[in-house]
């Protein structure tokens, strides 16, 4: 008899009527509230941009500042800081700390971190002059040596893989060392207790509380890549004058390198 009057009227809709009516009031108009779809959890967000805001990812400037606008009109002024990787490194590079940090930590995907990575704003490292002279000293020292590998003769595939070797270390040196070095490491050139004690003096001098046994496969690529690249400069250049002129520089260039090594080290700890 009702559906004569109210045509198309179903039995759910019958029964909806009166549950609103019964619950919310009779002609009770009900505003719908905003539904947000959540796809991450906050501690995920708050995670990666601890990540890409630590010394690990970024460097802070003594000058200049950023302008973020939130999404109700809010305008904040954040101090400018420089991006030392692109956004491919820095993402792979988080995966890489995320898996020997927190396993059971799921990580977001890789284009919300693509996001995030446009919206926190940061200018991207393109000089290193100016900023930190270690890194510019040994990204140059790194190019040189590579240059006298190449200038040794016709490329052959030792010297193809001793400039392979070169630019696996300086990529390694660049991002993944410091994420590996901490205050408590079986690896000696992670160990930052170690690394920055002093045998000689007993007020900088701290003890391990554990054996120094295992190696990094990276820091000894660089160590036994330094030890073939000499090898191969003694053998290669005939004229003895040449050979100690070359070697001397070859040497300096090794130790700038190592001095940029070491404040990375230095960079970890007193952060």
């Amino acid at each position: 008899m009702i559906v004569y009057f109210i045509p198309g009227l179903t039995l759910y809709r019958f029964t909806s009527a009166r549950l609103h009516a019964a619950t919310m009031g009779t002609a009770v108009v009900v505003e719908p509230k905003e539904r947000t779809v959540k796809r991450f959890d906050i501690a995920q967000v708050q995670h990666f941009i601890d990540f890409i805001t630590s010394s690990l990812v970024s460097t802070d400037l003594p000058f200049g500042k950023k302008t973020l606008k939130l999404s109700d009109g809010t305008e904040l002024y954040v101090p400018n800081s420089i991006r030392n990787q692109i956004p491919s490194r820095i993402i792979q590079q988080y995966f890489c700390f995320c898996n020997e940090t927190a396993m059971n930590f799921p990580p977001l995907e890789t284009t919300s971190l693509y996001k995030m990575l446009d919206i926190c704003k940061a200018s991207t490292r393109r000089s290193f002059a100016g900023i930190d002279y270690y890194n510019a000293d040994a990204g140059e020292a790194f190019d040189n040596i590579i240059k006298m590998v190449e200038s040794l003769g016709p490329m052959s595939s030792e010297h193809r893989r001793l400039i392979e070797n070169l630019k696996q270390s300086k990529r390694y040196l660049k991002s993944d060392f410091k994420v590996h070095v901490c205050s408590s490491s079986t690896v000696a050139d992670h160990c930052s207790t170690y690394a920055l004690s002093d045998a000689k003096d007993k007020c900088f001098h701290s003890m391990c509380d554990h054996d120094h046994k295992d190696q990094c496969e990276d820091c000894i690529l660089l160590k036994n890549t330094f030890l073939e690249i000499e090898t191969v400069l003694n053998d290669t250049i005939s004229d003895k004058g040449e050979t100690e002129r070359t070697i001397s520089k070859f040497k300096l260039m090794k130790e700038s390198i190592a001095l940029w090594k070491s404040h990375q080290l230095r960079t970890v700890h007193q952060d």
